[in-house]
């Protein structure tokens, strides 16, 4: 990394600088000198008050003398607060989506505390939130999301989905205080006709010569903490479009297994006219048919459903993650900048000492040696101050980083599970649905013999569906988990020593009765009440 301390050798100051005149130091040691006269006559008053006043005066003036006044209490701070909530989505057809929402604040430079119905669109929340990106670069600012979701424009959950993102992404940057105090925010809320930044900012480097400088060597950065952030930062991002480009293959592929099983379903249905003497086996073509054709549909909703909770989700974290890792190449580049302002100051200051030891010295050329040397040192103690504001400001957010994409991976996958198994178990309602039918096929049972010849005619398995409302029927007692009794595995020792003899025969009798259960014999059975 840089350093932070601006290039001065030698303490090069008014002292050292080497078109200083000798005689600065001469005139300076008269002007700090102490004056005799300002001594003395102190000195006399105070040693004449002590001759003439007596001893009891000299108590009586210490008694009346007045207590010292208690420091004044320390003013509250107060507390600013911005607040923003979305109230609306509006869409016109293929237009860019008008977004409504109301703003509540008591920061200074507004107009008034609360603004109601405030329409932006959502280009315009772009261009704000590009703003802030360019004109703080020691924040890591959140991306906007994008106006629509795969559950496509006009349906009623990607108006939800859309409004639920935005306003996350206006909580969490009113949530910042630097980025809550930009000058950008005053006129987002305020303009009436529309909205454009009006303090436009570029990062330090784009283009080409962007591209060029990020295929260079990082310079040596101090902060390791930070050092070692961008890596992870970086293999998060390219892990997140990786696994979203994969999972839109199996969107796809799904897409085409649910065209497949339709059409499937729909060739089926032509058995139905191959037996009509047989009743029993017309119905259970009839009922495949409409079977197939429903687990088509229910694929083609799982891949939809895939794309909303998954794939928009990791689209987002893919952003996020890239906005980071730009903001600490910013960062990057700030310390480049900063070693060549370094360079170019102790350049210029070794051009004014030769111009100092050269035999003959041209006024004009010493006044334009010094503003230089003046302008370099400026600018190099610019730079530093802003790398140092922006490793700082850096190291506080980082922590606030970490837990908001680990946050929104959890949600996202747990959103995922939660549909999947949704579909999943509509999927199994639907097969379950037919198992009547294929069983009364024929009177020994249909095709739910297997080719077993000796199994018996009559089967004594409940025909009762599995899904029921307060769960799935073969799912047992979800009231103790396996998670439970894992994190305490002590649990049960310590209860076992609490009871007496005859409950802890029940306890064992119990346990052993749950035991025999799941052997090979009852397992075989169980799996057999869901087969055909």
């Amino acid at each position: 990394m840089a350093s932070a301390v601006p290039y001065d050798p030698e303490g090069f100051g008014a002292e050292t600088n080497p078109f200083a005149q000798e005689d600065n130091q001469v005139e300076s040691t008269p002007a700090t000198a102490p004056s005799p006269v300002v001594e003395s006559t102190p000195t006399q008053e105070t040693e004449s008050t002590t001759e003439t006043l007596p001893a009891p005066a000299t108590a009586s003036a210490s008694e009346t003398a007045p207590a010292p006044q208690p420091a004044p209490a320390p003013r509250p701070v107060k507390k600013y607060k911005l607040a923003l909530k979305v109230t609306a989505l509006e869409r016109q057809g293929k237009k860019d989506p008008i977004i409504r929402f109301d703003a509540y604040t008591t920061l200074p430079r507004f107009r008034t505390t609360t603004f109601k119905d405030i329409r932006r669109t959502h280009h315009e929340f772009m261009k704000f939130g590009s703003h802030l990106n360019n004109a703080n670069p020691e924040c890591f600012v959140p991306p906007v999301p994008p106006s629509v979701t795969s559950a496509g424009a006009g349906t009623e959950e990607d108006e939800i989905k859309v409004k639920r993102k935005i306003q996350l992404w206006l909580d969490r940057v009113s949530a910042n205080p630097i980025l809550a105090r930009d000058e950008e925010f005053v006129n987002f809320i305020e303009s009436d006709f529309g909205y454009s930044p009006l303090n436009k900012r570029k990062p330090p480097a784009t283009g080409m010569t962007r591209k060029a400088l990020k295929q260079l060597q990082p310079p040596h950065d101090e902060v390791t903490e930070l050092a070692e952030f961008r890596p992870i930062i970086k293999q998060l991002y390219l892990a997140s479009q990786d696994t979203n480009a994969k999972l839109e293959k199996v969107s796809k592929s799904r897409r085409a297994l649910g065209l497949a099983l339709n059409d499937f379903g729909a060739k089926i249905a032509q058995y139905t006219t191959v037996d009509n003497e047989n009743v029993g086996m017309t119905h259970m073509w009839r009922k495949l048919s409409k079977v197939f054709t429903a687990i088509g549909d229910l694929e083609a909703i799982k891949a939809t459903s895939e794309a909303v909770s998954l794939g928009d989700g990791l689209n987002l974290i893919a952003q996020d993650s890239y906005v980071a890792k730009e903001a600490m190449t910013n960062r990057h580049l700030l310390m480049r900048e900063l070693v060549k302002a370094q360079a170019n100051t102790k350049s210029k200051h070794q051009t004014a000492v030769k111009l100092k030891g050269s035999t003959n010295i041209n006024p004009a050329k010493v006044d334009e040696a010094i503003a230089i040397l003046e302008d370099a040192t400026s600018a190099e103690e610019q730079l530093t101050n802003k790398v140092r504001r922006v490793t700082e400001n850096m190291l506080i957010e980082k922590p606030i980083l970490e837990e908001r994409l680990e946050g929104d991976i959890r949600s996202y996958i747990a959103e995922y599970v939660v549909r999947i198994i949704e579909s999943e178990r509509r999927a199994l309602s639907a097969w379950e649905s037919v198992r009547a039918d294929v069983r009364a096929a024929d009177a020994n049972g249909g095709l739910s013999r297997l080719g077993r010849e000796s199994y018996p005619s009559r089967r004594g398995v409940p025909l009762a569906q599995s899904q029921t409302v307060k769960g799935d029927s073969w799912s047992g007692d979800r009231t103790v988990r396996a998670q439970d009794l894992n994190d305490s595995p002590s649990a049960f020792s310590d209860n076992a020593g609490k009871q007496d003899a005859e409950e802890s025969g029940e306890g064992e009798l119990e346990a052993t009765e749950e035991a025999t259960l799941v052997d090979a014999r009852n397992a075989a059975s169980l799996l057999a009440g869901s087969t055909f």
